[in-house]
């Protein structure tokens, strides 16, 4: 008699973020953030932003930028990331 053995695990946990925090700088100063993410399940999947008319994200990498310029101000960006199975952490 033959037989095939498969063991397989499902991933619910979602990817977490390891340097979350606020940036400040001065006027015609350009942002250039390095956000870190991290999943402990089958791997991490990409960064993503709520604002893309003024800043920009590298999805694989999670560098954010600003591009165009910015007044003085507080600016709230939402930052999405996710995992190789669709798992999703926000902040």
């Amino acid at each position: 008699m033959n037989s095939s053995q498969v063991s397989f695990t499902i991933d619910t946990i979602p990817p977490y973020f390891t340097n979350l925090v606020n940036q400040s700088f001065y006027t015609n100063q350009s942002l250039n953030y390095d956000i870190n993410a991290q999943d402990d399940g089958v791997g991490f999947g990409s960064f993503a932003i709520n604002w893309t008319t003024t800043f920009s994200i590298i999805p694989a990498t999670g560098v954010l930028t600003n591009i165009s310029g910015l007044a003085g101000g507080n600016y709230y960006i939402n930052v999405s990331i996710n995992d190789t199975v669709g798992n999703m952490n926000s902040s």
